[in-house]
């Protein structure tokens, strides 16, 4: 069950934030890695169709080689299991160097979620194969050990259709309203109360760390209240 909290009781711990620290480059890096092998299979105009971003859009957030990287935000939820990476957004205007620049909703953010499914979709299939292939793959491993270890212990279950998953051992939701459906395990997050000038409301209380290519920048609460707009709280710590 959630504990009810006010936004003013968010705090992190030392230990989470060296985690979040450390995890959200690890996942940036299977992000990367995964979208290194699709776009070699996948031509541009599936990835506009199916997520709404073009392929030279995207390697500005997942490529290595881009010389102007977009600012991704990571969706981590604490969880029961521990923390879980749900996806990513953009913030706009990019959070800086020093941490400067308030998080807001970018047009590019649904998109952005939307691809970031996919990769996380195509990762965990991969994912479930190899554990299942193990021992016959042996040296053809697309993941090493280390990879395979955060995948499971940061990722959550995500799936391109529904096939199969009335035989899992955890609920599943769509995430996805464009051509391509994905669904993926859902995870409560924590609760708190957020007052603002029109009133009182219950919501949910996520975390977002700000990455750009292989370098964490910082990592701030946001809260979602039910159908409404996410509310950004200001970064607690700025990477240097």
């Amino acid at each position: 069950m959630n504990t009810l909290l006010t936004a003013a009781d968010i705090r992190y711990a030392e230990k989470d934030i060296l985690e979040l620290r450390t995890a959200s480059v690890r996942v940036q890096r299977i992000y990367s890695k995964a979208f290194a092998l699709l776009s070699g299979y996948y031509p541009d105009g599936w990835w506009q169709a199916s997520t709404g971003l073009g392929l030279e859009d995207i390697r500005r957030l997942y490529g290595a080689g881009s010389e102007e990287p977009g600012t991704l935000l990571q969706k981590w939820i604490k969880s029961s299991l521990g923390w879980k990476c749900i996806g990513c957004g953009i913030a706009a205007p990019p959070i800086g160097p020093d941490g400067a620049g308030v998080p807001e909703r970018d047009p590019l953010s649904s998109p952005v979620e939307l691809c970031s499914l996919a990769l996380q979709a195509s990762v965990w299939s991969q994912f479930e194969k190899t554990m299942l292939l193990h021992p016959l793959l042996r040296d053809e491993l697309f993941w090493n050990g280390e990879e395979l270890a955060d995948i499971a212990a940061y990722l959550v279950p995500t799936y391109w259709s529904r096939s199969g998953l009335h035989d899992r051992p955890y609920e599943c939701r769509p995430r996805s309203t464009r051509g391509i459906g994905i669904f993926q395990q859902w995870l409560p997050a924590p609760t708190v109360r957020y007052e603002s000038e029109g009133g009182s409301v219950q919501v949910r209380w996520m975390t977002g760390v700000y990455v750009r290519r292989l370098d964490f920048i910082a990592l701030g609460a946001y809260l979602k209240p039910s159908g409404g707009e996410r509310i950004y709280l200001d970064p607690v710590f700025v990477g240097r």
